[in-house]
């Protein structure tokens, strides 16, 4: 009897269980997307401006894909990046633009180049690219691009991306250590422009990517142990990954000597269409900015919704602001300088 009761509720009920089987797989794919297009792809290069790696954004709605690479300047003298361009194996081309355009001995810069064609979720696509770079011999200390030679030389190499719809970025970051007898830099200094602070010490030049929650496209980061996992911006805080680890510092004071960490965050995003609201979110401990400006469009100065000054200040009190702007269509460098002044730190940024 028990073996015929346990048949007919199969019977019954096995259906339902399959159906259940096939919702779940599906909610979990939709709310947990593959992360291997990071993994899959590949890309390399043929001197001594490596790719690191590779990213391929596609949107059928509005009808274009977007290479992003990150580059690194294995030269001994820093180089300025002029320009960068793609061509396909399906003979596609597109011309864009690296964010920072000056890059240091071992320092990264992010390139984005945009190209009028849809690719389908999870296409291969395969090509090779070419940067032009001027040497810039001046000294790292006191480099300028007026600093740089007129002759370019070209770098090139090839990459296989994988296309994806999730509007995520590679940035390029710039971690460094200040003076023990400077909390942080003056607000005046960088008010207008994500400036690299002459008395500050290059640590580490590394990367970090952001991820696509909840519809924004942002990081949080912190040295407090008691924060990791809490949101900031809808993003989780987890601790600078292991290219920026020289920011986890504990031992930055809030009296000198004090020790403070500084980072700046690059990254390109390119707008489809004229007319675009954008809004950008800074949060965090201590001191944080942000900017942008249009990367192609010559003389183009840099923008910060925050220049108040509300998010700078050497306190653990939590900083938040949100700023609205209107973007017309192209590539743009986003900029984001945070100091540890007086950690433990957290750092939190989001643009939709």
């Amino acid at each position: 009897m028990k073996t015929q009761a346990a048949m007919e509720f199969l019977i019954t009920y096995g259906f339902l269980f399959i159906l259940l089987a096939i919702f779940l797989t599906a909610v979990f794919a939709i709310a947990f997307p593959a992360t291997s297009v990071y993994q899959k792809s590949e890309c390399g290069s043929l001197g001594n401006l490596g790719c690191l790696q590779g990213y391929l954004y596609t949107s059928q709605q509005y009808g274009y894909s977007a290479v992003q690479l990150l580059l690194s300047n294995s030269n001994p003298i820093p180089v300025n990046v002029t320009n960068i361009s793609i061509v396909t194996s399906q003979n596609q081309t597109g011309i864009g633009a690296c964010s920072p355009n000056l890059v240091y001995p071992g320092g990264t810069t992010s390139c984005l180049i945009e190209f009028s064609a849809a690719e389908s979720q999870g296409a291969a696509v395969s090509g090779s690219y070419k940067a032009s770079v001027q040497y810039c011999n001046s000294g790292i200390n006191s480099v300028q691009r007026s600093a740089c030679s007129y002759t370019p030389v070209n770098y090139s190499g090839y990459f296989t991306l994988y296309a994806t719809s999730r509007n995520e970025s590679l940035f390029s970051v710039i971690a460094m250590h200040g003076p023990a007898s400077e909390q942080l830099p003056a607000f005046s200094e960088i008010r207008l422009v994500p400036t690299l602070p002459e008395n500050y010490t290059i640590m580490q030049n590394g990367y970090w990517v952001s991820s696509y929650l909840f519809g924004s496209n942002g990081y949080a980061f912190t040295t407090n142990s008691s924060n990791l996992g809490s949101y900031y911006l809808d993003h989780p805080a987890t601790s600078y990954t292991i290219t920026t680890s020289s920011l986890n510092s504990s031992n930055v004071a809030c009296n000198s000597p004090y020790n403070s960490t500084l980072s700046i965050a690059y990254t390109d995003i390119y707008v489809p269409e004229p007319s675009t609201p954008v809004t950008m979110q800074v949060e965090g401990q201590s001191a944080i900015m942000a900017y942008y400006r249009p990367l192609l469009a010559k003389g183009s100065g840099w923008i910060s919704p925050f220049a108040s000054g509300s998010t700078w200040g050497a306190t653990q009190s939590t900083k938040y602001a949100s700023a609205n702007a209107v973007l017309n269509s192209g590539i743009y460098e986003l900029a984001v300088l945070w100091t540890d002044a007086c950690g433990p730190g957290t750092q939190a940024f989001s643009f939709t």
